[in-house]
């Protein structure tokens, strides 16, 4: 396991705030991204030394306001990671907060230049935190939670850094009463996974065994704490439920106490090594290995029903998607309450793409981000307008193939890196029927290159893959044989962008490609005028995370 090098890592964030002395910007922000890279990284390879880091007592030695910087950072890095906060989002968070402490300790910064330079890099996300620099050391800065206009990004970075200063002063269950106390009750979720960690037991502190037996936590998962319990001069290590160790009032040990105690016992910690600070995540490029044996069954030509019902009921988000969707989907909405009843509501050749896109679309958003609540509605309604197009036209596309083509062209909004800072999804106003020009952000690679590659790992037919590769192209440049399932992705695009974000009329070019859909598919536009009213409890945008 790489080292949790404190020295290393006070030396960093003393150079970023040092840095903010020179009065270049361009050196100010690339200084902190990289201090919060160095940061990421040491709690991604050390979780167990950095919690000890927030939790412990720390030596005198070491500098007060860059201890309680790495601490805020540190807890930033934790809880951001157990929320399942992108990794690219979580980096430019860090860094924000880094350049509002030096802009703290450096009041003679020329702020307006590093302003004008973040806007140009269009980090607006760094905008909003350097508003909270003047209170990330103020002892009462939580009291800044009880207003409305915060944002989340802005309140788990506040809470942070009043917790690393604060704390051990204060336990942290009492201050996290405090912040839910006073935060409107829309953001009081946001503290849903704080209470168990770093409110509940954590690497450092003390504890009492059996009632009588005092050890110190090494290590914490989930159910289970590693625990070095002192016998006379020698200490053990043992794994505990956390039902039989008692607290001690949020006394915790030094840090290098704990250093020495967790070097002594590494190997008796990693005896759970499948076990992990962190929430699991996967990978969005390819499937999971149980969902293409489902794929490999349905293909085979002598299907097992009874063998493919085994196999999608050993996974339980499967099973449960399917059987709420095969609830809804019956005219009478009675309850399906087997595997194979939803099998044989929709049949053979939809159940496959149906879990397919549970499965992508579970992966798509497995990671939060400013604009993620309001790409994923975008997604989920070009997804529901394109299986409502491919029910009511003659088309190669099913409903549910139509759906999961439209996720795939749609994924890169997951995907690209330069959304993971913004605030404000950048709409571009003109030509947005072509993917490339749906949003202004500056990319060089190929919307339609990301959503093929994307079909391409996840095993899409040669022919859906040849479809997203024209998305964005007139309906007249497209081969006849592909049209009418092309011309159902730019018309579910298109009305998707103009239901959802409005903002007048689109571009004759746009206008042009929407009506020659139109008239390829023989859709009236009072048949337009229908879905939107069946599609209406999906015509909202979530609140910027």
């Amino acid at each position: 396991m790489a080292q949790f090098d404190v020295a290393d890592l006070h030396s960093q964030i003393y150079s970023a705030v040092i840095s903010l002395n020179t009065p270049q910007p361009v050196d100010s922000i690339n200084r902190c991204l990289t201090t919060a890279q160095r940061v990421l990284s040491a709690c991604r390879h050390a979780p167990d030394t950095a919690l000890a880091y927030f939790t412990c007592t720390l030596p005198d030695s070491q500098s007060p306001a860059t201890a309680t910087m790495l601490r805020s950072l540190v807890l930033l890095c934790l809880t951001g990671r157990r929320d399942h906060l992108n990794e690219h989002s979580l980096q430019h968070l860090l860094a924000a907060t880094l350049l509002a402490y030096g802009l703290q300790t450096n009041p003679d910064y020329p702020v307006g230049a590093l302003k004008k330079q973040l806007k140009t890099r269009a980090l607006v996300l760094w905008l909003s935190i350097l508003r909270l620099s003047k209170s990330l050391m103020h002892p009462a800065s939580y009291q800044l939670l009880s207003r409305f206009s915060l944002r989340a990004s802005e309140r788990r970075v506040l809470s942070c850094c009043h917790l690393a200063l604060i704390t051990p002063k204060q336990t942290v269950a009492h201050c996290l009463r405090e912040y839910i106390r006073r935060s409107p009750a829309y953001y009081r979720t946001l503290y849903a996974n704080w209470i168990t960690l770093p409110g509940g037991l954590a690497n450092g502190h003390q504890v009492v065994i059996r009632q009588q037996q005092r050890g110190t936590v090494l290590s914490v998962h989930t159910d289970y704490v590693a625990v070095a319990l002192s016998d006379a001069d020698t200490t053990v290590c043992e794994w505990l439920p956390t039902t039989q160790v008692m607290h001690q009032n949020g006394r915790a040990v030094s840090f290098d106490q704990w250093n020495v105690l967790y070097a002594r016992h590494q190997e008796d910690v990693d005896v759970r090594h499948e076990c992990t600070l962190y929430p699991a995540t996967f990978p969005v490029h390819r499937p999971p290995a149980s969902l293409t044996r489902i794929i490999d069954a349905l293909h085979k030509p002598d299907s097992d029903i009874d063998a493919l019902v085994l196999l999608i009921e050993k996974e339980p988000s499967f099973s449960s998607f399917l059987l709420n969707s095969a609830s809804l989907d019956n005219r009478m909405q009675l309850p399906v309450n087997s595997i194979k009843q939803a099998i044989l509501t929709f049949g053979l050749d939809r159940i496959g793409d149906m879990l397919v896109q549970h499965a992508l679309s579970a992966r798509l958003t497995q990671h939060r981000f400013p604009l993620d609540g309001i790409c994923h509605q975008f997604a989920t309604l070009m997804a529901s307008v394109a299986s409502r197009l491919a029910m009511k036209v003659k088309t190669r596309f099913t409903p549910q193939s139509a759906a999961l083509t439209a996720t795939f062209l749609s994924a890169p909004l997951f995907t690209l890196p330069d959304l993971k800072v913004l605030l404000k999804l950048p709409l571009a106003q003109h030509g947005y029927y072509d993917p490339n020009n749906l949003l202004r952000i500056g990319t060089d690679t190929r919307w339609q290159s990301l959503s093929q590659e994307l079909a391409s790992g996840w095993h899409q037919a040669a022919t859906w893959r040849a479809l997203l590769h024209h998305a964005g192209k007139p309906p007249a440049s497209v081969p006849a044989s592909l049209r009418r399932e092309h011309c159902i992705l730019m018309m579910a695009q298109i009305i998707s962008r103009q239901w959802l974000f409005g903002e007048g009329t689109p571009c004759s070019e746009t206008r042009n490609v929407l009506a020659s859909a139109q008239q390829c598919l023989d859709i009236s536009p009072s048949t337009v005028t229908e879905m939107q009213e069946m599609l209406a409890s999906q015509l909202q945008c979530p609140l910027v995370y």
